[in-house]
């Protein structure tokens, strides 16, 4: 820490746990890092029942999770409000939109004077906004609007999302910071899964239709029709928390296209995710709509080989040879499938380029140095970061 003036910072989300999905991670890991940095960093959010197993993964200064009323997905919680408008941070970064966290960022700005970021998280892409729009457009006119137009910097995490963030026509700064990654242990011995004559493809996140995995089962079945490899030797597992009861949508549509290599594992947290992604032979990601996912990163940190769309926002990943671009329409789809997963050769060296990549631009002690710059910045001890476009 010598040279360096300790920060006093606030971080607002409203899940605090495994529950948020990518986002837990996205959120903590940065917290933690600039904790062990010598800043102070307090944490405030919403309760919520999978805290109780994720609590002690924060490891920060101080931290506070208050309970809401009302609506689940709006956290209506009071007590945070009126605890935050107490905190004189040099900075507070909210994290995500929609909900009662815009507003207390809100409030705690107006009384504070102070430096707000916010990281919208994908939250307004065209398609994301498209998703329940009237109740974002009430939200925009009743809130969010004149939340954003506080801050002193939205911060994107890739080019794309700044220039879906410019053509709302804010008025306000905006920094490119995107999502890192701690890289797994050497000590790391994975417990193996029950079948080991096949191999796995992953797909692990939210379980929601704008991740594309309704289209990708129908592809799955159309390429183990045609493809003998896809038929014997490869399985699809589908691993994550079901969001608004589309796991049994995709359960049906698999038993009705009659696959038997295709495995519903649910959430996976932890040491079980960790399996999950050494286990795998490749990791997809056939989404219409993404911040930076996390998921795509942790992949690569496994030296897995990705399949992803252009909307997941990572083009650094094909420009570096880690990734293979898909469609979400099942046919090409389908193609892209049987041709890629034919060739273990080229499927090793796709996840060790993905590997380099990540070590190269992606891990989180480089990401948590453009953080610390940005608020040093904005609380008038530094200059303005060179990732600050006006």
């Amino acid at each position: 820490m010598t040279g360096v003036v300790p920060l006093n910072l606030g971080i607002l989300t409203t899940s605090l746990s495994s529950e948020a999905g990518g986002l837990f991670e996205s959120v903590r890991f940065p917290a933690n890092l600039m904790r062990e940095r010598g800043h102070s960093v307090s944490v405030y959010g919403v309760t919520d029942p999978a805290l109780t197993t994720t609590r002690d993964a924060w490891e920060v200064s101080h931290f506070r999770a208050f309970p809401s009323i009302g609506p689940k997905r709006f956290g209506f919680a009071p007590g945070l409000s009126r605890e935050l408008d107490t905190k004189a941070f040099d900075a507070l970064h909210l994290h995500g939109l929609w909900n009662h966290t815009s507003i207390a960022a809100r409030s705690w700005n107006r009384k504070n004077d102070g430096a707000l970021v916010i990281s919208p998280h994908g939250m307004l892409d065209p398609w994301a906004q498209r998703n329940s729009q009237i109740k974002k457009r009430v939200a925009k006119w009743a809130f969010e609007n004149a939340n954003l137009r506080s801050a002193g910097v939205l911060r994107a995490l890739c080019w794309a999302e700044a220039d879906a963030i410019e053509a709302l026509g804010l008025g306000v700064p905006i920094a490119v910071i995107p999502n890192g990654i701690s890289l797994p242990g050497a000590d790391y011995v994975p417990t193996k899964p029950a079948d080991t004559t096949r191999k796995r493809l992953l797909f692990l996140g939210r379980i929601h239709p704008k991740k594309g995995i309704a289209e990708l089962i129908d592809a799955w079945a159309i390429a183990a029709a045609k493809s003998p490899t896809i038929r014997n030797d490869w399985v699809l597992q589908i691993a994550g928390w079901d969001d608004g009861d589309h796991l049994q949508h995709l359960v049906r549509l698999a038993r009705e296209r009659e696959l038997d290599n295709v495995e519903f594992s649910g959430p996976l947290f932890g040491s079980a995710k960790q399996d999950a992604y050494a286990n795998c032979d490749a990791f997809i990601l056939p989404s219409y709509s993404e911040g930076m996912p996390m998921t795509v990163l942790e992949a690569w940190a496994h030296r897995k080989p990705v399949l992803m769309t252009h909307a997941c926002n990572i083009p650094e990943g094909f420009v570096a040879g880690g990734a293979y671009r898909i469609e979400t329409s099942p046919q090409p789809l389908a193609v892209a499938l049987a041709y890629h997963l034919d060739q273990p050769s080229a499927l090793a060296e796709t996840g060790e380029r993905g590997r380099r990549l990540v070590e190269e631009r992606f891990t989180w002690e480089r990401i948590v140095d453009q953080h610390i710059g940005l608020f040093t910045w904005l609380s008038g001890r530094g200059p303005r970061p060179h990732h600050v476009a006006d």
